[in-house]
This record gives C-alpha cells, structure tokens and sequence, in this order.
C-alpha cells in the first residue's frame, strides 16, 4: 500500500517574500491552482496575448504620464511602451505590437482626458509618486499600524511570509464634491478589449477585494486612502469601413445591412464610419436589386407589382447612430472602503493561503473549486495554468505529477525560487 511521506516543512520567514493580493484572490478562488501557481511556482509557457500586451503597455504609458508631469519632463509614451516590451520579453517591435501601441497609447489618452488626469496631483509616499512605488510591509509593520489582529493565528502564513506587498496603479489627489474637497483615491486601470468594458456598473457601497488590500497595505505604509476607483477604459480594436464592405463580413447581417449588436460586434465603430457603411450597403443592395431579372405577367407582359425597389427603413440606423455617438469608452466606479470591512476581507483573503499552507503542510494538496460554466477558468481554454492537473485523478500526488511532467515536455516552467518544497513523490511498498 501507498506510504505517504511527510512534506518538507515550511520555509521560515525569507525577507525577499511577500503575499501580494493576486495570490491571495487565486487561494480564495482554487486551492490546487494556488498550489500550482504560487506554492510550485509553476507558470504556463505560452506567450502573453494581445489583450495582456495592450494592458501592459497602457498602464506603462499612463504611469509615465504621471512622473513626466511630478518631474517636470515630457512624456515619453514608446519609450515606456518599449521599456514593458523589453521587461516582458516580446523581442523587437512587428507591426502587430506597433498597432496594439497605437492602441495602448489611444486608449490611455481616451483615459487621461475623461478623468482629466494631467490636472491631478499624485500621492507622494517617500518622496516619489506611488505609480513607481512597490509597497512592502511587514507583520511587525501591520501591527504596529493597528492591524494586528488580521493576522492572529495565522501561524503558517507568517512564517511563510514576511509580510503583505502590492504595487497600486496611480495614487491620485481626485475631487471629491465642493464641500468635502480633495479625496486620496487609489486608482485601479483596466485596459478592456470588449465594448461593453468588462460590466462596468454604478459606484458600490461593497468594498472590492482589492481595494480592500490596498486600503491596508497602504494605511500600515503610512497613507490613509479615503476611496478606491476602478477606471475601465475601451482598448480594442476599432473597425473601419473596410470591415463591413468586404465580401463574407462577419459584421453584416444576413440581410446585406450593417449589425447594430456591439455584442455581436466585438469592436468599437465610430458613428461616423456606421452610417457610411450602412448608406453603402443600402446602395449595395440597391444595385443587386435593379441588376435581378424582373417577373412580367404572362398575359400582358408587363413586370409584375410588388417588384419595385424599396428602401430599408433607416428609423432603427438613425437611432443606432446616435447611440454610438454618446456611447461610453471609459467608466469609472468607485468603491466604498469602510475600515472594519475592508479589515475583515483582508483578513480572510489572507486565511485562504493560510488554510492552503496547512493542507501542504499535512502532504495533501489542497482542494479544488471545480466550475464548469462555459466561461469559467476551469473550461475556458489557457483559463488557468493547471488545468490538466486539476482534472487528473484524485490524489494528493498525482496533480502534482502531472505539472511536473508538463513541465519537463515544456508546457509549463518551475521558477527556480519557487517558495515552499515539493510534496515528495509516493514510494510504493
């Protein structure tokens, strides 16, 4: 029978290491894909896709903009562009990365100018604005602050670990109402590929789980934010006439006239190249319709009623147009940040690794959140890097396995510090 051998014990506190928010929303959303991902270090292999490609480079771009301005130096949006392509390895500039530029660099001027970035002054922390800060506090540091008490019994954690880091997009002095003045807000980008720019709703009275983070981690660095701003930002592809007038558009219904479904359409189109395209198809149809051989009646021999060329009726384009025409590329929504609640998140987004310590700790791995929705990270393929491991058999190595064998034929790599050790290989009496 299998003998199950004890895994190495936990690593004691290494000063380099810290538990960022992004592993503890991946040890609250899956305990195998945290093992995988943070506790083996293992990471997918493919290379970055073009949404990632266009985030990266926007927020480099907008961080620029900020420290060109806190400097007193001009921009320098593909300078920054280019320092991102070299730090995540793209290799030389194609035409493909040119054009997610102009599209990283549209999507944040689109940005800057509808939260009127360039007016705004920068929450400075240590002398330089926090878009260029990486935020490191230790357990000592949390409770001194006051927040002691998140971390109580977290044993495991705290000897893993030498405290909390996180690095927030911009830090921004932001106007607050005439009487309440000027609020220090936390500002999260996200470049969105979608129209509908990822859901983007009213402002919340829920705290988010990262602002929550952020509202400790910085509160503990010495600086009290007062809310968090979530700034969705349309970064996708636009189309242009071409897109409907070529043959076989997948932009065109099958009744030879423009679609008016964003949805459907998965792109922006300005109002402007909507309407031309719309009036050419008409016209299009127009043509074919007059080039069709006319039915004449038999016994006079005269065409047929009912033949003559009618014009789609334009009430529904009209009013299309004038949707896209206010239609919204940037949304911004701000999230409450109550201290007690924000406590209490951070508190169990941190006993979520925790637990998943303990679970490594035993010799088991720990458990799955298996969801099978067609969208879900579980289903949706290169959705999460351990997919073929989670749907392994049950056995505490055998997931394990699995990621080790990916890794030697090359689909996944193994940082070489990865954190915490292997759970050993069974030995089979």
């Amino acid at each position: 029978m299998p003998t199950h051998l004890p895994i190495a014990p936990t690593a004691s506190v290494n000063s380099t290491r810290f538990v960022s928010q992004s592993e503890c929303n991946t040890a609250l959303a899956c305990g195998l894909q945290w093992f995988g991902t943070w506790n083996l270090g293992y990471r997918p292999q493919y290379p970055e896709n073009m949404p990632q490609r266009v985030g990266s480079m926007g927020h480099a771009i907008l961080n620029d903009r900020v420290l060109a301005r806190y400097y007193s130096r001009d921009t320098g949006p593909i300078a920054a562009a280019s320092i991102e392509r070299t730090k995540r390895g793209w290799g030389e500039w194609t035409p493909e990365l040119e054009d997610e530029f102009a599209l990283a660099e549209g999507a944040s001027n689109t940005l800057a100018e509808a939260i009127d970035l360039d007016s705004l002054k920068p929450i400075i922390h240590n002398g330089a604005p926090l878009a260029e800060v990486r935020l490191q506090v230790t357990w000592a540091n949390l409770a001194a602050a006051g927040f002691g008490k998140i971390i109580d019994d977290l044993h495991r954690l705290t000897t893993a670990y030498a405290g909390i880091e996180g690095q927030p997009d911009i830090g921004l002095l932001m106007p607050h109402g005439t009487i309440l003045g000027l609020a220090r807000t936390c500002v999260d980008f996200k470049m969105r590929q979608r129209p509908d720019l990822g859901g983007a709703g009213e402002d919340s009275a829920i705290p988010d789980p990262q602002g929550a983070f952020y509202k400790i981690l910085l509160a503990a660095s010495g600086i009290a934010i007062d809310e968090f701003r979530q700034v969705n930002v349309y970064a996708g592809p636009w189309l242009c006439l071409d897109d409907f007038m070529r043959d076989d558009s997948p932009y065109v219904r099958a009744d030879g006239l423009p679609s008016r479904d964003l949805n459907k359409l998965g792109a922006m189109v300005k109002a402007g190249v909507w309407a031309d395209a719309w009036r050419l198809l008409v016209e299009r149809k127009r043509v074919a319709h007059t080039q069709r051989p006319m039915k004449v009646s038999q016994k006079t021999g005269q065409p047929l009623k009912g033949q003559e060329w009618t014009p789609p009726d334009d009430w529904d384009a009209r009013q299309f147009i004038r949707h896209l025409e206010t239609y919204p590329t940037v949304a911004v929504r701000s999230f409450a940040l109550d201290m007690s609640v924000c406590r209490d998140v951070v508190r169990d987004m941190l006993g979520a690794v925790d637990a998943h310590l303990a679970a490594v700790a035993k010799g088991v791995t720990p458990s799955r959140h298996l969801r099978n929705f067609p969208t879900s990270p579980c289903v949706k393929r290169f959705g999460c890097p351990v997919q073929d491991a989670c749907r392994a058999s049950l056995g505490t190595g055998n997931a394990e396995r699995v990621m080790r064998e990916q890794a030697d034929a090359g689909a996944l790599v193994r940082r070489a510090d990865a954190p915490v050790g292997l759970i050993p290989a069974r030995v089979v009496a």
